[in-house]
């Protein structure tokens, strides 16, 4: 058992090449875990800073509406001279009349 041959060596090698892999996966990993944690901190930072921006604009939105009191307002009415009479689009396309129509049907 105290002959080390080829084989042996081989993976004595490997094993010290594996133990190394894990040490640094392990080192990776807890590097990893520590950015997680700080990204995870700054999220936190902006999503405050940036509920705490909306509700300022909120309250100066707010305070920038003039305030109409007890007073109803309604939609302005659209005057009479602006009204049209119909509510429907003319047709596309050639416009044909009866005369045209019964020349085209005279020629057939």
């Amino acid at each position: 058992e105290a002959f080390n041959d080829a084989t042996q060596e081989a993976l004595k090698k490997e094993w010290q090449a594996l133990n190394q892999a894990r040490e640094e996966l392990l080192a990776g990993e807890a590097e990893c875990s520590k950015v997680h944690n700080e990204l995870a901190r700054l999220r936190i930072q902006l999503s405050r800073d940036t509920g705490a921006r909306r509700l300022a604009m909120h309250h100066e939105l707010t305070s920038l509406k003039p305030s109409v009191g007890s007073s109803i307002t309604t939609p302005m009415e659209t005057p009479s001279h602006t009204r049209s009479a119909s509510t429907t689009l003319p047709p596309i396309g050639p416009q044909t009349t009866t005369a045209t129509t019964a020349a085209a049907a005279a020629d057939a």
